[in-house]
């Protein structure tokens, strides 16, 4: 796990949220954030730690390796922190750009 990983909180009153691979990942991060994130972006995340995965978890596949999960409360925190910090999520304002630019 890497430093900058998110990893769950250990609250034992916390909701409990299950595992979920980076495919709907991206869909119910398209659908809280109001912007498009793609199901690659979430796929590099996993791949470089920026969420904490679960190992062994759902069907293993016939190599016997288990497809990727994000764990469900460190994907909670993740979008959690986008939904609160807008300015982090990359989404840029052509119109602003354009006006400070040609000025």
């Amino acid at each position: 796990m890497s430093e900058n990983t998110i990893a769950a909180t250990t609250d034992a009153d916390a909701e409990v949220f299950e595992p979920i691979t980076p495919y709907f990942a991206a869909r119910v991060a398209t659908q809280v954030l109001g912007y498009k994130v793609t199901e690659s972006s979430m796929y590099g995340i996993a791949k470089r730690d920026g969420i904490l995965t679960v190992d062994g978890h759902g069907p293993a596949k016939a190599d016997g390796t288990y497809k990727t999960y994000f764990d469900g409360l460190a994907f909670k925190a993740w979008l959690d922190q986008r939904a609160s910090n807008p300015g982090t999520s990359g989404k840029v304002d052509i119109d602003a750009l354009t006006a400070k630019y040609s000025a």
